[in-house]
């Protein structure tokens, strides 16, 4: 058997071709019939937008086509992306697992799957229920320790721009997941971060704008690594990011956020700005923006961290 065409989107520019080939084995009078072994190719390669990608989806598949159950066996999944945002080595993607898909009952089964890329690997399980109504998706999630950043450098993808190289190098989680409508739960989280652990629960509400709710506890956290690196200014250089430098003590309460009592000034001292600073909010008297409203104000954000 082979099947072959071109694929398309409307909604994104989409473009390339998806081949099917497999031996078929039907049984009893054509109830039943075993694709053994099928494969399905993503040729072209394929591009969405500036990304390229091709790869191949293989396994078997019992299909008892009187129950409407489908069984597929074996499955090995190989992708290979470059291009667009993939600016350095292209991302393969390695896969492996089994389903059971029973379309009368509206459930699906996935059971010891397994992604990999390089040294980035997830595994875990899934299971699909009401799948003909109000569909609802529950599983596991473990992602084994990886050095994020070297793996994001790797393939030329945006690293969290932190002053210390040494952050997100060590990332491991673990946790249960569940979706339905619109929202994704994350439970029983446990996440570590170079050297803290974090634990609680996190979701994403597919709402405009994209909503979270958490409920997290953090055991230690060195913060100066994960804020920006501040530029080394010189004598002369005021700089733009510089705070303002303080005025007199008895300046108005909206002026009155200032850098702190006992830190120098970044320009006479010639040392590294501190990656934070207290500076005046007043947008009459400073055209320094002493908060980020405009962010807070496109986000629906609720929830407990400690």
């Amino acid at each position: 058997l082979r099947l072959a065409g071109p694929i398309g989107g409307s909604e994104m520019p989409l473009a390339g071709q998806l081949v099917l080939t497999a031996r078929a084995a039907p049984a009893k009078g054509g109830a039943e019939i075993t694709l053994a072994p099928f494969e399905l190719r993503l040729e072209g390669p394929a591009r969405v937008g500036g990304l390229e990608a091709e790869g191949s989806l293989a396994g078997s598949l019992d299909a008892e086509l009187a129950s409407r159950r489908y069984r597929l066996r074996g499955l090995t999944l190989g992708l290979e992306a470059s291009g667009g945002p993939v600016g350095g080595d292209p991302i393969r993607l390695r896969g492996q697992g089994e389903a059971l898909l029973d379309a009368r009952a509206g459930t699906l089964d996935l059971n010891g799957w397994k992604l990999s890329s390089g040294e980035l690997r997830l595994h875990g399980d899934a299971v699909g229920r009401d799948l003909g109504g109000d569909p609802r998706f529950q599983g596991s999630l473990v992602l084994d320790q990886v050095d994020l950043r070297a793996w994001l450098e790797r393939h030329g993808l945006p690293a969290p721009r932190t002053g210390s190289r040494g952050t997100f190098t060590r990332v491991d989680l673990r946790g249960e997941w569940q979706a339905q409508g619109g929202r994704l739960d994350l439970q029983d989280l446990v996440m570590n971060l170079d050297r803290t652990q974090i634990t609680g629960t996190l979701s994403l509400l597919a709402a405009a704008p994209l909503g979270y709710r958490f409920d997290l506890k953090a055991d230690r956290l060195d913060l100066d690594a994960y804020l920006p690196a501040a530029p080394v200014r010189g004598a002369g250089d005021t700089g733009a990011g510089a705070p303002p430098p303080p005025e007199d003590a008895g300046s108005s309460p909206e002026s009155s956020l200032m850098t702190p009592p006992g830190r120098h000034s970044v320009a006479s001292s010639g040392a590294t700005a501190p990656p934070w600073a207290f500076v005046r909010t007043s947008q009459g008297r400073s055209s320094q923006a002493g908060f980020p409203r405009d962010i807070l104000r496109g986000l629906d954000l609720a929830g407990h961290a400690r």
